[in-house]
Parts: structure tokens; sequence; C-alpha cells
């Protein structure tokens, strides 16, 4: 199965993008695109094909992809809606380069090497996720980034 190329995922005017994908049974295609992606499964289980690994998914579960890696999530029910998750996106460079080469942020810069493989993190991490998944649909662009980038993103790697 040969991925697809998924351009222009973000909005000209926001440099990252939060929403909920919702999806019947089935397979979304097998794609790639040139953002950073957080997937968060409120809903459903199946398998996710993540570059050459597959594995079983099911609701909680946490991953963070870099760039370029074929990915899609297969949902086993056959019920509509069966499958939701929470999707974060974000460009490289949205905050510029300068900010990954400061100490400050040097679990940051390691956690985004990293994920060139796919990261599937711990249960608890997908809790914290959980129980800010309304605030953070609801926030303007700014407080999205302080909420998801900095409150809870420092606090999963440190």
């Amino acid at each position: 199965m040969k991925p697809s190329f998924e351009s222009n995922l973000l909005q000209s005017e926001n440099s990252f993008r939060v929403f909920l994908k919702k999806q019947g049974s089935g397979v979304t295609p097998l794609h790639y695109h040139s953002n950073y992606e957080m997937n968060f499964v409120l809903k459903g289980k199946g398998t996710r094909y993540v570059g050459n690994h597959i594995e079983d998914f099911e609701e909680g579960d946490f991953t963070l992809l870099a760039p370029s890696i074929p990915h899609t999530w297969k949902n086993m029910s056959p019920k509509r809606d069966s499958y939701s998750s929470l999707v974060i996106q974000w460009e490289e460079s949205f905050l510029g380069k300068a900010w990954l080469s400061t100490p400050e942020f040097q679990n940051i810069r390691r956690l985004l090497e990293l994920s060139n493989k796919g990261i599937q993190f711990e249960k608890y991490i997908g809790k914290e996720i959980k129980n800010k998944q309304s605030a953070l649909l609801m926030l303007p662009p700014f407080e999205k980034l302080i909420l998801d980038g900095f409150q809870a993103g420092l606090s999963w790697i440190t």
C-alpha cells in the first residue's frame, strides 16, 4: 500500500491546528505530511500503522509522529462514528528554529528527535489529555498553544 502525501494541512493564519477527528468503520488512507502530529484516541479500537510498525490501539492511546512518517488508524468497530481522536498538528518551524537549541528546551528537542520513528506515550499521559480536551478544542489559538505545548507538554517529558 503506497502512502499519499497530504499537503496544506494548516490554514495560512495558523501555524498549528487542533481538531476532533471522527470516522466510522474502515481505514483512513495511509498518508504522510510535513507536520508533526499528536493523536489521542478518545473512542475506538483497531490497528495502527506507523511507518513499518503495526500495533493494536484502543481508547486512551496517545502518539507523537514526526513529519513524513506514513501512518493510519484502522477502526475495527462496524458502528457509525465509532472512532474519534483529538489531533494536534504543527509545522517544525512554528516557533522558529532558535528555541529548540536553548538548554531550557533540550527535553522537547530530544522528544521531537525520537518522534522520527513514532512515540506511543504511557496511558497516564493520555488521561491528562482527556481531562483537558474540551478546553483545548474551544480556546483561541494562543491559549491552545499555552495549554497544550507548555503547561501539559513539559510535565510529560521531564
